[in-house]
């Protein structure tokens, strides 16, 4: 999972890849603040980046926020 976070989604995966990432950072007991932040790093490698917006609706579908 560290190497997908290094190396960013792939174009065509990039909503999948991003749900996927954030699932094991909540599996494995990071913080959902930080997984914000750490989203945000790898929304940066990824080409193109999804935007703001899209990255928050997947960080609340995977967290149960509204």
């Amino acid at each position: 999972m560290w190497e997908l976070f290094n190396q960013g989604a792939r174009k065509g995966n990039r909503n999948n890849d991003t749900n996927r990432i954030l699932h094991y950072w909540r599996k494995i007991g990071i913080d959902n603040n930080h997984c914000m932040d750490l989203l945000r790093t790898f929304n940066n490698r990824t080409s193109p980046p999804l935007p703001d917006d899209e990255l928050a609706t997947i960080w609340k579908s995977v967290f149960k926020m509204k």
